[in-house]
């Protein structure tokens, strides 16, 4: 249910993979250097460029635009989740709870949040929760809040949106309100 729309700088391998840049955060993200790619396959497969350094690298959506609000997040989907429900915003993709753990950028715009991902059947497994655990921790060494997906089946805010908009068209009566307006109002929702 996404699209292209915040996807710039994102290419197709030759073998038909997303292929996702991984610059350094420490830098300003306009000049910061290459690190190493995060390529996704159709069936949603993640792979990372083989020996090549992830730890300390991010992907920036709205990074050449004035934004109002920074959003940190773990992955690429959820991060193109909240860009496109919230184009004004700068969103941070931090690959995944240790690295969001580690992001050591300060924000350049008044507000910032931490979307973090729900990992709650690893919590119902008694191994904690890796996703509000780093969010957190991420959110007090920036001084703001963070957010996580509550009362859904899968983890992250990209997954939030996938069940809201399916709910949303199951019950809907004689096609109406269309597809369209149902994401749009899903979309309103999360931002």
């Amino acid at each position: 249910g996404l699209t292209a729309r915040g996807c710039t700088g994102i290419r197709l391998d030759s073998r038909g993979l997303l292929a996702v840049p991984a610059k350094s955060a420490r830098r300003p993200w306009r000049d910061a250097p290459l690190v190493s790619l995060q390529r996704i396959s159709p069936d949603g497969t993640k792979r990372f460029w083989p020996g090549a350094p992830i730890r300390g690298t991010v992907h920036v959506l709205g990074a050449f635009r004035r934004a109002n609000l920074t959003v940190y997040c773990e992955g690429f989907a959820t991060g193109l989740a909240l860009f496109q429900a919230c184009v004004t915003c700068r969103v941070v993709v931090c690959w995944d709870a240790g690295n969001l753990a580690q992001i050591e950028h300060v924000p350049d715009t008044p507000r910032v949040v931490v979307a973090a991902d729900n990992d709650h059947g690893t919590e119902a497994e008694g191994k904690g929760n890796p996703g509000r655990d780093a969010g957190g921790l991420l959110a007090s060494r920036l001084g703001c809040g963070v957010a996580y997906p509550q009362e859904i089946m899968g983890t992250d805010w990209a997954d939030w949106r996938t069940e809201r908009v399916a709910s949303r068209l199951a019950g809907r009566y004689r096609g109406l309100p269309t597809e369209a307006t149902i994401r749009q109002s899903v979309d309103a929702e999360l931002a």
